[in-house]
């Protein structure tokens, strides 16, 4: 496997919300060519002394903590009370928040509660437009906590666009704004350049590629810490987003967790764009073994088909012999990695709790942020997770790890319902993109119908909307365009029954419209 020198930028990805993190689209102001945030008032907030928690993360060092790398400011931002009202020629309007940390490496945001109407939207966005997410709809409405990946920079500007239909209809309130006070470039200080292994895709084996596709970077603690977590599959088979971590990674509101899947390969150490990084918010505790410090969650969203999730296999015995082990993990924040193991389990404790302790073989090392971590077997399925050790990169120490087999009272009825697996159960590469995930390959909408002066559209697919076609009962073209907003100005249509075609590509949604 191949090795990488860890000379990286700090690198922690942004992604997309419905629960579901994506990039779809661009914020409105991008396509109108108006600078809107220039009129606004930029909320400046006072540095944390970097100086004082560096020092304490450096009296930190139990990797049985998940690894922290950003600070929370507690803030009361309010729809209306900080940021600027923009109005837009057609009576929609556009809001925006401008944030400034100074020095931060990133920065991402904790909602405590969304109530957005239909049609409108909030993208987040770095000031030079590199980095982004959004949109943030009425899908992601709560009355809790959600949070956000961090979007790279310093200052960050918050946009939302809410139609005239809409008007005065939506509120939100953000809690947290968290600055990335770590730059991971300086990483290589103090790792051996060869010592932490790289997942690299094109050099790896389908087995190890799919298992790697299963673990997850968590963000915890108001987004503060980093752990590790790993989709399992159960004996249903049907794709039920359980996931598993080390109970000490159960820090914050469940509700405002981040999960971002497929951060994997050296591209991703240079340039986030040679990431293909989606994200999951939110989740439920399910089940935890506070004896064996082992926690069963369930993500509040399954990830989405296209981004190639795994469900790993599990298995409940070990081998009583020799046998290769592999532990993958998003070490100190980073891509993943990993730690390679032989030779036999030794019977140990960490911290109270009951472990099977491991030397490292030649390649990897564990570090903080490993805590969650699954350990695989040679046919990669998870047997244990990572609870804390004290392995280096000479290879000396011991990692921890508790069985599966040691928490299955807890959670067989999760992983194994119908109690059919006798020991070991495949992991799974959902193969069948569910109904109504192929009904929103291309899913865009209007309202209001029926209709006097604008209707709204809402394009809730990956597809941006090349061309709006508006036809009569005849059949004659009556309106061509290209919109470059979301509103359609129709008060000049004579009143009757019209079909109006969306178009991206070589794809068509048409629906009627009834103008009155």
């Amino acid at each position: 496997m191949k090795r990488v020198k860890l000379y990286v930028a700090f690198f922690l990805i942004s992604g997309i919300i419905s629960g579901q993190i994506d990039r779809i689209g661009t914020p409105l102001s991008w396509t109108t060519g108006q600078d809107f945030i220039s009129h606004s008032l930029w909320q400046t907030l006072t540095s944390p002394d970097i100086d004082h928690l560096l020092f304490e993360d450096a009296v930190e060092t139990d990797k049985s903590r998940p690894y922290r790398f950003a600070y929370a400011h507690d803030v009361d931002y309010r729809l209306g009370m900080v940021g600027h009202w923009s109005n837009l020629q057609n009576g929609d309007r556009i809001w925006v928040l401008g944030i400034d940390c100074p020095g931060a490496f990133a920065i991402g945001l904790t909602f405590s509660f969304l109530n957005l109407p239909r049609g409108s939207k909030i993208y987040i966005y770095s000031e030079d437009h590199l980095d982004y997410i959004g949109p943030i709809t009425s899908k992601d409405n709560r009355n809790e906590q959600m949070g956000t990946p961090p979007v790279r920079g310093s200052r960050i500007i918050l946009e939302y666009y809410e139609p005239h239909a809409s008007r005065g209809m939506g509120d939100f309130h953000i809690q947290h704004i968290t600055r990335s006070y770590r730059d991971l470039k300086n990483t290589a200080t103090f790792i051996n350049s060869q010592c932490m292994e790289l997942v690299e895709p094109e050099l790896l084996s389908t087995e190890l590629n799919s298992a790697a596709s299963s673990v997850m970077m968590m963000l915890v603690d108001k987004g503060q810490r980093i752990a590790t977590a790993t989709l399992l599959n159960n004996t249903s088979n049907d794709a039920t987003p359980y996931a598993m971590t080390s109970a000490n990674a159960i820090i914050g509101d469940p509700s405002s967790w981040i999960f971002l899947l497929n951060i994997k390969g050296g591209a991703c150490y240079f340039n986030n764009s040679g990431c293909n990084v989606s994200a999951l918010c939110g989740a439920y505790i399910t089940e935890t073994d506070p004896t064996n410090g082992v926690t069963l969650i369930r993500l509040r969203n399954s990830p989405k088909h296209s981004w190639n999730a795994y469900y790993s296999g599990w298995r409940l015995s070990v081998a009583p012999v020799n046998s290769d082990y592999t532990c993958i993990q998003h070490a100190l924040g980073l891509p993943q990695s990993i730690a390679s193991y032989d030779g036999h389990f030794v019977s140990s404790t960490m911290n109270g709790v009951s472990t099977k302790a491991l030397e490292p073989a030649e390649n990897g090392a564990t570090f903080p942020g490993s805590i969650g971590s699954p350990l695989f077997d040679h046919d990669m399925n998870v047997i244990g997770i990572f609870v804390g050790g004290n392995s280096n990169c000479n290879s000396q120490g011991q990692d921890h790890f508790v069985y599966l087999s040691s928490s299955w009272n807890k959670f067989h009825n999760y992983l194994d319902p119908f109690v059919v697996a006798a020991d070991r159960l495949e992991g799974l590469h959902p193969k069948i993109i569910p109904s109504a995930e192929q009904e929103k390959k291309f899913n865009v909408f209007f309202f209001p119908n029926p209709a006097s002066e604008w209707i709204y559209i809402q394009n809730e697919s990956d597809n941006a909307i090349n061309e709006v076609r508006i036809t009569d009962a005849s059949g004659r073209l009556v309106r061509k365009l290209r919109p470059t907003v979301p509103t359609i100005n129709v008060n000049d249509l004579p009143e009757g029954i019209y079909a109006i075609s969306f178009v991206s590509g070589n794809d068509v949604v048409t629906h009627s419209l009834l103008i009155r």
